[in-house]
């Protein structure tokens, strides 16, 4: 691999001008922050959430129209200082690699909470209050799917054999304050709704948000940018970035361009009171739209300081923005060149050795950085070379912070819901860490199933994990309280 300077220090005018105008709004708007954000769920492009578990009824204990202007060559050439290192641990976060002083961590035997026998499973949800949770059996994939609930305190489980799904991956549960739940059973928001293992009535009116448009109000409550997809066309979504003012309702600019489903974490977001990130096209480039400048242009050159060729080598886009001060940093993964990372509070962009991993969360959500903003997850290839990888903690600040192994030959399981802690797999069993320390805590196993996806409950207390027998290929769901 070839050498990789630490970072690169590139000015950029244009945007130290939108970062200090955005400061003094933010100072004289302060918490007007609204987030409008509806999930971007794209039947097309959706694929079946992890299998969930639980039979017939029992008790077992148990996201003026204008054209887009060609990017102006950088004039400022990226100037490279500092030395690559490699990795090290620091004395504050400890490397979690079976070595003498963490193998004596307990691996725990667990016998699962609920077993599909001869059924598919689907985990759906937790309830809010921590005691329930929601998950869906059938025959198949393909064919219709019942509703099932289990309270992992009592062991008491129960499945609606009326309450059908059309498949294994279109019903779902939205939980509602009370503790009632209710269940969407199609794409067209037939809905039922009662308390988990009591009575189910129809539910009217139930509004499904639209999977084709997002909306995301700017934090100072100023401007609404709508991502409107107009026309699906194989992998290609012919897309429409709209911004409008709030107050007067005046549609400022007006964006087609073309997106693709692989790109759903590049964007869009706003970075700032006046930058928003369209994020990655398939025939523009990475965009941004700079509302102070009413102009839209490339990332790459405008932002970053680099060249605009640089942008094909991109995979993946993550962002941390700060609404109350208007910095954040933007995590550019790059294919088989490890990652870049700009600061916006010094314009300056790093390059990194690792190609970046994912907090993941309970829901399925996916981020680069930690809820917090605080840390990086990266990772690397393991000398073993048996799929599973080694897992690096990095500080997003300052600049040339060194990154810290957290987990060795492994798969990221997810962060908990009260960012305490941090799962992971290897070889079919859970590892528990410390987050952001990294001291490994216990390790869970279950005879004869191999564990491989989990989902934590709101406080962080438990989590439900799923898991196939290795030699009948059973599906059951394990409740591991860490």
């Amino acid at each position: 691999m070839m050498e990789i300077p630490k970072f690169i220090t590139v000015p950029s005018q244009r945007f130290r001008r939108a970062r200090s105008e955005s400061f003094r709004l933010s100072i004289y708007l302060n918490s007007l922050s609204i987030y409008l954000i509806l999930a971007l769920a794209l039947v097309a492009c959706a694929s079946p959430a992890s299998p969930a578990v639980s039979p017939t009824s029992s008790s077992a204990p148990a996201e003026t129209e204008a054209t887009v202007e060609p990017a102006k060559a950088s004039k400022t050439p990226a100037k490279t200082t500092g030395t690559q290192m490699e990795p090290q641990p620091t004395a504050t976060l400890a490397p979690v690699t079976e070595t003498p002083s963490t193998a004596s961590a307990p691996l725990t035997s667990k016998e699962p909470f609920i077993t599909a026998d001869g059924l598919r499973l689907r985990f759906d949800s937790w309830a809010p209050e921590n005691l329930w949770f929601a998950y869906w059996l059938g025959e198949s994939e393909e064919n219709l799917v019942s509703l099932a609930f289990a309270n992992v305190d009592s062991g008491e489980t129960c499945q609606y054999e009326d309450v059908k799904a059309q498949d294994l991956g279109s019903g779902r549960v939205v939980w509602q304050e009370d503790g009632s739940a209710i269940a969407i059973l199609n794409r067209e928001g037939k809905a039922i709704g009662g308390v988990p293992c009591e009575a189910f009535a129809p539910v009217d009116n139930v509004s499904l948000p639209n999977p084709y448009t997002r909306v995301d109000l700017s934090p100072d409550g100023r401007h609404l940018a709508e991502r409107i997809i107009l026309e699906l066309e194989e992998q290609a979504f012919h897309t429409e970035l709209r911004v409008t003012e709030v107050g007067t309702g005046r549609t400022i600019v007006s964006v087609p361009y073309i997106d693709s489903p692989h790109f759903v974490y590049g964007g869009p977001r706003w970075l700032n009171d006046e930058l928003y990130l369209i994020g990655m096209t398939v025939d523009k480039g990475i965009l941004y739209y700079s509302v102070s400048d009413d102009r839209v242009s490339n990332v790459f050159p405008d932002l970053l300081g680099l060249a605009m060729n640089d942008e094909q080598n991109v995979s993946t886009i993550g962002v941390q923005a700060d609404p109350t001060f208007g910095e954040y940093h933007i995590l550019l993964g790059m294919s088989d060149q490890g990652a870049l990372l700009f600061h916006s509070e010094l314009d300056q962009t790093e390059e990194l050795h690792f190609y970046p991993g994912s907090f993941a969360d309970g829901s399925g959500g996916w981020r680069s950085f930690s809820p917090d903003g605080k840390w990086l997850l990266f990772l690397s290839d393991t000398p073993v070379g048996n799929g599973e990888m080694d897992y690096w903690l990095r500080a997003v600040d300052p600049p040339s912070s060194a990154p810290v192994k957290i987990a060795d030959q492994a798969s990221s399981g997810g962060l908990s819901s009260n960012g305490q802690l941090m799962a992971f797999f290897r070889q079919g069993t859970v590892l528990i860490v410390s987050f952001p320390e990294g001291r490994l805590l216990s390790r869970w196993q279950a005879p004869n199933y191999w564990l491989d996806r989990l989902w934590w409950s709101p406080d962080g207390s438990r989590l439900v994990t799923y898991g196939s027998h290795m030699e009948s290929g059973q599906e059951a769901l394990f409740v591991i309280e860490p």
